[in-house]
């Protein structure tokens, strides 16, 4: 069993039903927890898979904060991967069994579907997809500065993923999650530091029909927090304290 964790806001509604589409309905292996940072829950209702999902709700946070609260690694030890995505991901190539099947051929901890290079904002090139092969760890980079070669050894040149899509093992989100702050927001620097939580370079991008793209759509950070209690046949977290 693998989970799918994303934070929503209704905006995104028929984006984050694509998705979860994509996921659900051709594999029964996955559970979804959405993190609903506008407060907006009822109107997910009309949804073929809310009732199966489990939702959390507290206004005006983010992902990273959700996850640091409810995605302890003792409370998720049953999955096998954990996929902690933003909401606004195109998964019209995507294919999930596919893409796991690949993380555990390459024996990956941590890794992140390649981004559609035509209708992404591509900030590092190892992140886009490439039509020669299925995986890739490093990229490379011989003009300009941050030049990357077959000697680099750090981020983002090799063992490097952003923090839009990615997907980790249970071992390495066990690691991982001690490296998120309590107040963290935007995971800004963390992605730099979570090499440390796999044992080699790491690095899966999706080649072929295999891919996504990041349409950059932002919700809220400010950091006001409202508290709301949901009807009990949609599972729901309620925060106590910050």
């Amino acid at each position: 069993m693998n989970l799918l964790a994303i934070a929503v806001g209704i905006k995104q509604k028929y984006v984050v039903d694509k998705i979860i589409r994509k996921v659900l309905f051709p594999s029964k292996d996955f559970v979804v927890m959405l993190f609903h940072y506008d407060g907006v829950v009822d109107e997910w209702k009309d949804l073929a898979w809310a009732e199966r999902a489990i939702h959390v709700s507290v206004v005006n946070q983010t992902k990273w904060w959700f996850a640091k609260r409810f995605l302890h690694p003792d409370i998720v030890a049953e999955y096998n991967y954990i996929f902690l995505w933003d909401e606004d991901i195109g998964i019209e190539n995507f294919n999930p069994r596919r893409y796991l099947s690949i993380v555990k051929e390459e024996g990956l901890e941590i890794s992140q579907p390649a981004l559609d290079p035509v209708k992404s904002e591509v900030h590092h090139p190892i992140t886009a997809r490439r039509r020669n092969s299925k995986a890739h760890r490093r990229m490379y980079k011989f003009k300009g500065g941050g030049r990357c070669d077959a000697h680099s050894t750090a981020p983002p040149c090799i063992g490097w993923v952003e923090m839009m899509a990615p997907v980790f093992s249970r071992a390495a989100w066990r690691c991982s999650w001690y490296m998120i702050q309590n107040d963290l927001i935007h995971a800004w620097g963390l992605d730099m530091q979570l090499g440390y939580c796999a044992q080699v370079a790491f690095r899966l991008l999706y080649t072929f029909s295999n891919f996504v793209f990041y349409s950059h759509s932002c919700h809220t950070n400010d950091l006001r927090i409202h508290f709301r209690v949901i009807e009990p046949r949609m599972l729901v977290w309620l925060i106590l304290s910050t």
